[in-house]
């Protein structure tokens, strides 16, 4: 085979691999229904509204950086998001389906729910809180999506590496979650903070669309930890609304 057709395959391949696997991923909650904390409690008798998340994180996206793999000598190249569902598909990451205030506040209201530490749990807009004891309010810090593909500084000959069984690159997935627990008089009661990473080597037939599934499991995690460090305080919580009617 000549050394022009060699090439060709070679670019070829590099353009299905990085491109060919864009697809469109969709937020799902929960991604592992067992493992969403349940309290071995009887519930308490209060009700929680859960309000859609508040938007804390940063703006910038940065995508043009991925070209850079192209330079002889590069070792690897990447693509960083703050925000990966305003980015479109590129390269490295699928295009998201997600909205951060709803589907957060739906998961945060689904975990709550499923942790049997309440009488009732449910997802208000703002327009139901009366019915509420307290209500609970999220907001999103950090939901980073790193994305960076491995040419070992052989430009569009990288992926022959790939091949052989060298990594085809790596993602990373970061967030960081405040959760807030608001009584009537709009005094926050509990407040809790958590964050978590994840990251993946990808191979040859790596599939970066499960990226938006890392998140979701990221966010099980995090209210997981708000619920066990809330569930010791909800006694006192009780008392304290029962002591304001």
């Amino acid at each position: 085979m000549s050394r022009s057709a060699i090439v060709l395959l070679t670019v070829l391949a590099t353009i299905f691999s990085l491109v060919g696997c864009n697809t469109q991923a969709k937020w799902t909650y929960p991604v592992n229904p067992d493992q969403l904390y349940r309290a071995d409690t009887q519930p308490t008798e209060l009700t929680i509204g859960v309000l859609p998340f508040r938007e804390s994180r940063p703006v910038k996206n940065q995508s043009a950086t991925m070209f850079l793999y192209l330079i002889p000598l590069m070792p690897y190249a990447s693509v960083n998001y703050e925000r990966p569902e305003a980015a479109k598909a590129f390269m490295t990451i699928s295009e998201w389906e997600f909205q951060v205030d709803e589907d957060l506040g739906k998961a945060a209201a689904r975990s709550f729910e499923n942790s049997g530490l309440f009488k009732r749990v449910y997802f208000t807009l703002g327009g139901e809180t009366r019915e509420a004891d307290y209500m609970l309010r999220g907001t999103a810090h950090r939901t980073f999506y790193q994305g960076t593909v491995y040419s070992y500084g052989l430009s569009v000959f990288g992926p022959l590496l790939w091949y052989i069984g060298f990594p085809a690159g790596s993602s990373i997935n970061e967030t960081e979650f405040e959760f807030e627990l608001v009584d009537p008089s709009g005094q926050v009661v509990w407040t809790y903070q958590t964050d978590g990473r994840h990251k993946l080597t990808q191979g040859l037939f790596y599939n970066w669309g499960n990226d938006a599934l890392y998140f979701a499991t990221l966010t099980e995690n995090a209210l997981n930890e708000a619920l066990r460090d809330l569930g010791p305080k909800l006694p006192s919580l009780g008392a304290s609304f029962a002591t304001l009617h």
